[in-house]
């Protein structure tokens, strides 16, 4: 599997409104109904497959994310730019252009996807997790911008919102920030670490699905 398109799909396929998790009300899994959903649909379904997705994107971000706040004040560099400059890397160790990568065709909009993510937010549309799953997918293909005079264009329509620090690394700028070589560095780290953490946790929960176990107190933690 490819870490960039792994790294890209959990983190971004989430940040949709309503697609934020199976865990509506709370940032961790521990109280949720995902263990009661997937006992019903069963453990070979497309239902159990988004909900072990979202394990990784779970998993991933609670071992990172403190790394980040750490940079950030570390830096003063933003967040999404953190992330930003470390999706370049990733994209570039697989081997793919950075600015002209496709990301937008990593985002599902057919109705299958839609019917696994439902269950999961009873109060939320059917049609209103498509849509955000086309906004997204749009969104995605807007700040695509591999020729310079289209990223010339969008950063200088972002620097007129006044919120240019905050907002620029939702696309993959030509110039790379220095100030992410560490955190590219860090970032790198725990990700490779992240993954016997997400296979463990997998397991765990299968376990917790199969048998009934009580979930790993690792499930504890928030996504922060």
């Amino acid at each position: 599997m490819r870490r960039a398109r792994i790294r890209y799909w959990f983190e971004r396929i989430s940040s949709a409104s309503v697609v934020a998790g199976p865990w509506p009300g709370t940032r961790t899994v521990r109280g949720s109904r995902a263990l009661e959903i997937v006992r019903r649909k069963g453990r070979e379904t497309k239902e159990y497959a988004y909900l072990l997705g979202f394990l990784c994107h779970y998993i991933l971000d609670s071992e990172s994310h403190s790394y980040v706040d750490e940079m950030i004040r570390k830096t003063g560099v933003e967040h999404v730019e953190i992330e930003e400059e470390f999706e370049k890397k990733l994209l570039r160790i697989d081997s793919k252009d950075p600015l002209a990568y496709p990301i937008a065709k990593l985002v599902p909009t057919d109705w299958s996807t839609v019917e696994a993510i439902a269950p999961f937010h009873p109060a939320v549309d059917k049609k209103q997790i498509r849509n955000s799953l086309f906004y997204l997918k749009g969104l995605k293909h807007l700040f695509t911008a591999p020729g310079v005079v289209k990223q010339t264009a969008i950063n200088s329509a972002l620097k007129l919102t006044g919120k240019y620090a905050s907002l620029k690394g939702i696309m993959n700028q030509r110039i790379d920030n220095q100030k992410c070589v560490e955190s590219n560095i860090g970032l790198l780290r725990r990700f490779d670490n992240a993954v016997s953490v997400a296979v463990q946790m997998i397991q765990s929960f299968d376990e917790s699905v199969k048998m009934g176990k009580e979930l790993d107190e690792r499930f504890d933690r928030t996504f922060e």
